[in-house]
């Protein structure tokens, strides 16, 4: 008999040593990967049920035999007795060891099925485990034996104490991971209180933008009620139910262009515009809310046309919403400046103000749904939050981008959007 290796097993700890070192010496003595899970898994289960604190059990690994006819030998030898019954194993008897995960009946009676000849010893309660080496493996005297030991990554305790530290690191690992899933969970629920709080905000202003056209639209009602024949005053009724009409058809518009968004269902029309047309409908379309509030509206705009291929009525929305946007924020009295350049490849839009301008903290989120500077709901001209959205949304689906620049509160803004260059017609 040449003993290649003991294990003195007196905590769970050389249990897994003696799997892991199973393993290693079933893999030197040439046998596959199923057989190398089997005898480490037996191993393991027993060394597992004998490990007492007090009386320490030993596993051994040894070989027997000549070249081209070896056997493994795993022998078995528990802890010293103790004062539990014993189970039969067939032909012997077996004390339970102190922790079984399975009963050792179990265990070698599972073994049977794969190892060539199970010895058991009533007396000091041995088991022996015989598996013949494969044919033609390698042949281990003891020089080979004691190279092959030597070559192991340690001895048996650091490598369970080892096996115990990489445990205890995949534990670190895996609290890590449920740490950082913790804190996206957090940083979620976070943004959908935010989100239900700007949804409560955009409620609000919604209700002040339908109340204020319907007060209006109510109050001509009445009028026209008590004075159905005053000319002057059915032609001014009808001028201000035409205004409420349109402001309450541009916020149902803008709710509609939202779920279009929301649901990815934008599209546009792919055709030949002209910018220099775009910017000067957009003007046009804002200057009745700009001379009320007495701003100067300025353009800059190159002699030549510019093209660039879209939808002409989204590109007006888009710069009309822009430029309605500056009007609204920005003082009365105030200057705005619409300026278009192009070069080879692209065309670049730009609207600056000099009015509120936009926080640090507000200026990443500007083109998100609901978002907008704080303003109270009985604000003139408050707006619902949605414009920049949709600015963002269309100039995407032009195939450009829109940027948002301010210096802070009271330094006024600036949206820069850049669409690709139509060269041909």
């Amino acid at each position: 008999m040449r003993p290649i290796l003991g294990i003195r097993l007196t905590s769970q700890l050389d249990a897994s040593a003696a799997r892991q070192r199973s393993r290693q010496i079933a893999a030197l003595c040439g046998f596959g990967t199923g057989i190398q899970t089997r005898l480490s898994t037996t191993v393991s289960e027993l060394a597992r049920g004998a490990v007492d604190q007090t009386h320490p059990g030993q596993i051994t690994f040894a070989l027997d035999g000549v070249a081209g006819c070896q056997n493994l030998v795993i022998t078995l030898v528990p802890p010293a007795a103790g004062s539990t019954a014993a189970h039969s194993l067939g032909e012997a008897t077996f004390a339970p060891p102190a922790y079984p995960p399975m009963t050792c009946a179990a265990v070698v009676a599972a073994s049977r099925r794969f190892m060539d000849r199970i010895e058991t010893d009533a007396a000091d309660r041995r088991i022996v485990l015989h598996k013949a080496c494969p044919a033609g493996g390698p042949f281990l005297d003891a020089d080979a034996i004691a190279r092959a030991v030597m070559g192991l990554a340690a001895l048996p305790g650091d490598a369970a104490l080892s096996e115990a530290r990489q445990r205890n690191s995949d534990l670190a690992r895996a609290n890590e991971g449920v740490v950082l899933h913790n804190g996206q969970l957090q940083r979620q629920a976070a943004s959908l209180i935010s989100a239900d709080r700007r949804k409560d905000e955009f409620l609000a202003i919604l209700a002040h933008e339908l109340r204020g056209p319907l007060s209006a639209l109510a109050m001509a009602g009445e009028g026209l009620r008590k004075n159905p024949s005053d000319a002057g005053r059915v032609a001014g009724v009808g001028q201000l139910v035409l205004r409420q009409t349109a402001h309450m058809s541009r916020l149902v518009e803008d709710l509609l262009d939202v779920s279009r968004i929301v649901r990815d269902e934008v599209t546009i029309e792919r055709l030949p515009v002209d910018l220099c047309d775009v910017v000067r409908a957009a003007v046009e379309q804002t200057a009745p809310a700009a001379l009320r509030r007495g701003h100067a509206v300025a353009t800059r705009l190159p002699d030549a046309p510019v093209l660039v291929e879209g939808d002409r009525t989204r590109l007006v929305q888009v710069l009309g919403n822009l430029v309605g946007n500056a009007v609204r924020y920005t003082p009365d009295g105030g200057a705005i400046e619409i300026t278009l350049e192009a070069d080879a490849l692209a065309a670049r839009l730009s609207v600056r103000d000099n009015g509120i301008g936009i926080d640090g903290a507000l200026l990443p989120r500007v083109f998100e749904l609901f978002v907008q500077a704080h303003r109270s709901p009985n604000s003139r001209d408050s707006g619902l939050g949605l414009g920049l959205a949709l600015v963002k949304a269309l100039v995407q689906a032009h195939g450009g981008e829109v940027l948002a620049h301010s210096d802070g509160p009271g330094h006024g803004s600036r949206f820069d959007i850049t669409l690709p260059r139509l060269l041909q017609a």
